[in-house]
């Protein structure tokens, strides 16, 4: 490929969105390995542990139909660029917290700059001029996924090469990226969305009988992997023994499957039909999942490689149901990517304090084997989206350069 067309490629608005998205998904996941070892440092159970997820998707999550609702009615990249930096400098600085406020005030003000990049991002992808909305969201949800996996992978190497109390290292690619997006991203030119509040309802009430089961399926789907990225790595380095740096591969290699899934994914939506690849995403790795769970201590490695291939199936659907989102309320792109993309996942995040708490007075393997059969109520769910919504509509959207 010649110099121009790389540079074409890398500056282009699609790849520009999944980088960040990568980035800033990085920050999502940094702290999934190494939580055990700050949970040891600050001397904190592990319902304690699970409460930090639970401000993480707090803070990054809950807020995001606000953010995106300001980001309606703006047409600058604001919230994207300043998205990076805030998640990049305080999620950075969770390994040298010697407290446990201390933690928890990095985690919640980093996830809020996690937060403020989805929506304005995820609405921009949706808006890009072509006829390859599944395609181009099954990229910019890729990149999210790849930078969730590779966080891991980030923060496992810092502490295990380095230390726990050089996690800062990890805002340097943040601090770049948002420098690449200042200066290539184009802005926004289509038009500003500045329906009053009451407006707004009304118009999400119209539409409930499509986006209630679309939200609560994605609450499913992200309640399983989160569950299952929280507290595996628990149980593999405190009671099967494994290194931080282990984990943080095979969390690793888990996400990089599952970015290469949501691509995949994205483009099978488009050939064989969305409520299809939806209802498989949920089929196939379900009996994946539990076979991960029942070798997980006797044959580890086996376990490893289910866990892996089952999530990564299981996340190839994730890009579809943002583009059902987005095509059900058209008027209000950034408020349904806040909840499509955030909200529902910062539910997921909210529950895995008392999953945490169900996990120290069972077992881990007892409480998600009954996670992981939530997959056949969300394939009831995605029976019950109307038929009307898998209409692919027209685009007609452009933009400009600054």
């Amino acid at each position: 490929m010649k110099p121009d067309n790389l540079l074409t490629l890398i500056s282009s608005p699609v790849m520009l969105l999944a980088s960040g998205h990568l980035v800033v998904d990085l920050y999502s996941g940094f702290i999934i390995p190494i939580l055990p070892f700050i949970a040891r440092k600050l001397e904190i159970s592990l319902p304690l542990a699970g409460l930090v997820i639970a401000f993480t998707g707090l803070s990054s999550s809950f807020l995001q139909p606000v953010y995106g609702y300001f980001s309606d009615r703006i047409s600058k990249r604001l919230f994207v660029f300043w998205g990076l930096v805030i998640s990049s400098i305080f999620i950075g600085l969770c390994g040298a917290a010697n407290t446990y406020v201390l933690l928890i005030t990095t985690v919640v003000i980093g996830n809020l700059g996690v937060g403020l990049y989805h929506p304005q991002a995820t609405a921009y992808t949706g808006k890009l001029k072509t006829n390859k909305t599944n395609l181009n969201m099954g990229i910019f949800v890729a990149g999210g996924i790849i930078g969730y996996a590779l966080g891991p992978m980030l923060s496992s190497s810092i502490v295990y090469f380095i230390g726990l109390e050089w996690t800062i290292l990890a805002a340097v690619p943040g601090i770049i990226t948002a420098a690449l997006i200042y200066l290539y991203l184009p802005k926004i030119s289509f038009e500003k969305q500045s329906a009053p509040l009451n407006e707004i309802i009304k118009n999400f009430s119209t539409k409930k009988h499509i986006i209630i089961p679309i939200v609560f399926v994605i609450i499913i789907r992200s309640l399983i992997l989160m569950a299952m990225s929280t507290y595996f790595p628990f149980e593999w380095e405190d009671n099967l023994g494994q290194s931080v740096l282990t984990v943080g591969i095979v969390m690793t290699l888990f996400s990089f499957l599952g970015g290469t899934a949501s691509i995949i994914g994205g483009s099978l939506a488009a050939k064989f039909g969305e409520r299809k690849i939806l209802i498989l995403s949920f089929i196939i790795p379900l009996p994946i999942l539990l076979l991960a769970l029942y070798y997980m201590k006797t044959y580890l490695l086996l376990s490893f490689a289910l866990y892996i291939i089952g999530g990564a199936i299981l996340e190839s659907g994730i890009s579809i149901n943002i583009v059902l989102g987005q095509r059900a309320i058209p008027m209000h792109i950034g408020i349904i990517s806040g909840i499509t993309g955030g909200f529902s996942w910062g539910i997921a995040g909210f529950l895995m304090f008392p999953i945490g708490i169900l996990i120290s007075n069972y077992n881990i393997y007892s409480v998600l084997e009954y996670i992981l059969l939530l997959s056949v109520v969300a394939v009831i769910l995605t029976y019950l989206i109307p038929q009307e919504i898998f209409t692919i509509p027209a685009e007609n959207t452009n933009l400009k350069n600054t």
